[in-house]
């Protein structure tokens, strides 16, 4: 906790309020795409091109540089040096493969705070490979203990990299989840996500990240994610808090648990707000189409799901539906005369 107190310590500070739109001047044409961007990121990994990826890490950090949709391109840098090009296909020699490459890169440039982040990730990621993504009462007792190990280690390369001069969101994000992994108490977790707001407020990952530790299958009570979620973007000005809304509801629409998805609490005219507001100012993507269209069915809203299926066409996102046929009855539904 010392180490998170500390962390944001001389960092000039961005003004205290959340904002999307005030970096969304770039034309939507100009918007670089998400699997373009990794692309480019992962081979300039591959090819041992370490300056070129600090410089990019840093131009991003400080221009709050986004991706068509609107995700941030820190966000997806990251997604993509932390993980064997493989994504889940990869085995236990892939990510320790993966590994002594992000060494390598830590270990040329001793200041980078980007491959110090990637390389915490990365253990991360390899803890998750080990336990499964399965309810506890599934994971064996050599998962826990490969994942407590590994998160450890995550840990330790942050607390490590909190000592270097230069500063990053993502070191905040991926504490997030090492708090999420170790069960911190709520307090520490909450001093936690206040720290990072406090480093960037624009970063909604970090938003994303306490919501997630507040449901009822993580660290929170019944309705507690939703009362986050419309607590803390009640004063955040137009189209900021819309767009914000639409994001945080991932966490309780998060299609990765049928039985548990609900809008229970949630100002559906408000997601549809934020998602209308997102593709004005971003343009539209097909994960976030998808969703789109997964709340609108929820909702049992014809109108909006029809406008989003007629986007997402015959390409389902596969992390969003549960099934094929899942995909197939909503889209039907909407569709229908």
């Amino acid at each position: 906790m010392q180490a998170i107190r500390e962390y944001g310590r001389g960092h000039q500070k961005t003004p205290p309020v959340f904002s999307n739109s005030s970096v969304s001047k770039t034309r939507i044409n100009d918007l670089e795409g998400a699997s373009v961007y990794v692309v480019r990121i992962s081979q300039l990994l591959e090819s041992g091109a370490y300056s070129q990826l600090d410089s990019e890490a840093q131009q991003i950090r400080v221009g709050k540089d986004r991706l068509a949709g609107g995700g941030w391109k820190l966000n997806t840098f990251y997604a993509a040096v932390s993980a064997p090009s493989a994504g889940s296909d990869t085995e236990a020699g892939d990510w320790q493969a993966h590994i002594i490459e992000l060494k390598k890169w830590a270990a040329k440039d001793p200041q980078s705070a980007a491959a110090r982040v990637a390389l915490a990730n990365a253990y991360m990621g390899w803890g998750w490979e080990a336990r499964g993504s399965g309810y506890a009462n599934t994971v064996s007792q050599e998962g826990w203990d490969l994942f407590k190990k590994r998160v450890g280690m995550a840990k330790a390369t942050l607390v490590e990299a909190a000592r270097l001069k230069e500063k990053c969101p993502g070191w905040f994000y991926v504490m997030q989840n090492i708090s999420r992994a170790e069960a911190w108490s709520k307090s520490d977790e909450k001093e936690l996500f206040d720290e990072a707001i406090s480093f960037e407020p624009g970063f909604y990952y970090f938003y994303q990240n306490h919501a997630q530790f507040l449901l009822p299958k993580w660290y929170g009570a019944e309705g507690e994610t939703q009362a986050f979620i419309n607590d803390v973007t009640a004063g955040v000005p137009e189209p900021d808090g819309s767009m914000l809304y639409f994001e945080l509801t991932d966490s309780v629409a998060c299609q990765c648990d049928p039985e548990r998805d609900t809008l229970k609490g949630i100002s559906w005219s408000k997601v549809k707000e934020g998602y209308a507001n997102l593709e004005r100012l971003f343009g539209t993507v097909n994960v976030k189409n998808n969703r789109y269209a997964y709340m609108a069915y929820m909702s049992r809203d014809k109108a909006a799901a029809e406008h989003a299926f007629a986007l997402i066409g015959d390409n389902p996102d596969h992390d969003v539906w549960h099934d094929q046929d899942a995909f197939d009855a909503a889209k039907g539904w909407a569709t229908a005369p």
